[in-house]
């Protein structure tokens, strides 16, 4: 420690202690530094922010999106999605374009803070069963991280299910005749009138999609990861 010590004030990198002062010094490897997961609210903090800013910056294009869904007289091309953005625009102004953000955030902020937090637990018991280390190159790797987001991706929709089905159900019959003020009374309505397994009514469907979808994300994004590391040697 004493030696550590005296090679800092002298400009060394206790690291490396040859290196002179003024050096391009190389990057620590990955067993020099001690990387601190996650804790589990950090997960769900970070992976939940994330979501939230992605869904914030599309929310244009998703309400000019829905605009052509919902009218079939609307041909779809560049120009005339930059006008209909237009038309909202001058309807509405400029905060009419993130019109109904806010409730999406409901569904979006705890689907993107469940996939992030389950995906890296999976990943782990993944790993262990195949015997698979983490910081050494594995002929599995990408089939453990498709098999990880994949049962992320189906962990977080079968938690928040119930969320999408009650924006959907709110975005077709808040065109015309609102039957729903609030996710609580489309909710409870909906529980009361028709069950609550209604609220999980297409849940099979959509984790067909959801499977690959999730599985194919996670893999790319963590297998891309590696390699921009290992070329910056970062």
């Amino acid at each position: 420690q004493q030696q550590q010590q005296e090679e800092a004030e002298a400009g060394l990198d206790p690291l490396h202690p040859s290196a002179e002062e003024g050096a391009v010094l190389p990057y620590p490897s990955a067993e020099e530094l001690e990387v601190r997961k996650l804790t589990t609210m950090e997960s769900l903090l970070a992976g939940g922010l994330a979501g939230a800013v992605a869904k914030t910056v599309i929310a244009p294009g998703d309400r000019v999106k829905i605009m052509f869904q919902v009218d079939p007289q609307r041909v779809f091309s560049l120009r005339e999605a930059w006008r209909t953005g237009g038309e909202i625009v001058r309807s509405a102004g400029v905060r009419g374009l993130w019109r109904g953000n806010g409730a999406t955030m409901i569904r979006v902020v705890p689907y993107s803070a469940i996939s992030y937090l389950t995906f890296s637990r999976y990943e782990n018991v993944l790993r262990e069963l195949l015997q698979s280390d983490q910081k050494k190159a594995h002929p599995l790797s990408v089939f453990i991280r498709f098999w990880a987001g994949a049962a992320a991706g189906a962990t977080a929709v079968s938690c928040t299910y119930p969320l999408d089905l009650l924006r959907a159900r709110m975005a077709v019959h808040n065109l015309k005749d609102p039957l729903y003020n609030s996710y609580l009374t489309a909710f409870s309505t909906i529980a009361r009138t028709e069950g609550y397994r209604t609220l999980f009514s297409g849940l099979s469907p959509t984790l067909l999609g959801i499977i690959p979808y999730a599985g194919m994300s996670f893999a790319t994004f963590e297998t891309l990861k590696v390699y921009v590391r290992r070329f910056y040697h970062v």
